[in-house]
């Protein structure tokens, strides 16, 4: 009698580790599958960044006007959480300043270019910027710049996007 037992209980714990080790082997297969799947998400996510380009700049007393243009895949909406870093010398008194700019406050697009057609923004609010379209945004300092000293401008958004510009005017 005792020996029946044994042996049923070995068949039953034998079961039971060849069930764990068939759960275990699943659990690794779904695993490693998961981390591929994650990783060519984000070879994906990463190839549609958006690409922002700052050119055409020009400086009159304290107002910075700059061409905007959207060369990446992907739509870029300007809005309250785009910032524009400034980093320039006073013309007064030749003092360093960085200035945070945030977007409807200090700064804003004046103007869309789409194709061979322009479009005034007549709005502070959002503005979306689809691949390939130009935006023309003016930039409001505290003092004017100083002339044949480096400028340097920064726009980020809350998405990652961020584009810079160095220059100098005068």
């Amino acid at each position: 009698m005792s020996f029946s037992v044994v042996i049923t209980t070995s068949i039953m714990i034998i079961s039971m580790i060849v069930v764990l080790v068939t759960l275990a082997n699943f659990i690794i297969t779904y695993a490693v599958n998961m981390n591929k799947v994650l990783e060519l998400k984000s070879i994906e996510s990463n190839s549609q960044k958006a690409v922002l380009l700052i050119d055409n700049v020009s400086v009159e007393d304290s107002c910075i006007t700059f061409r905007l243009r959207n060369l990446g895949p992907t739509s870029v909406l300007i809005s309250s959480t785009s910032t524009l870093l400034v980093d320039y010398y006073t013309n007064e008194t030749l003092e360093h300043v960085v200035e945070v700019l945030h977007y409807s406050i200090s700064w804003y697009v004046s103007e869309l270019i789409i194709g061979n057609n322009s479009y005034v923004v007549m709005s502070v609010g959002a503005v979306e910027l689809r691949p390939g379209v130009i935006a023309i945004a003016k930039a409001f300092l505290s003092s004017t710049p100083s002339p044949n000293h480096v400028i340097v401008l920064v726009l980020t958004d809350d998405k990652g996007v961020r584009t810079e510009y160095v220059f100098t005017y005068g």
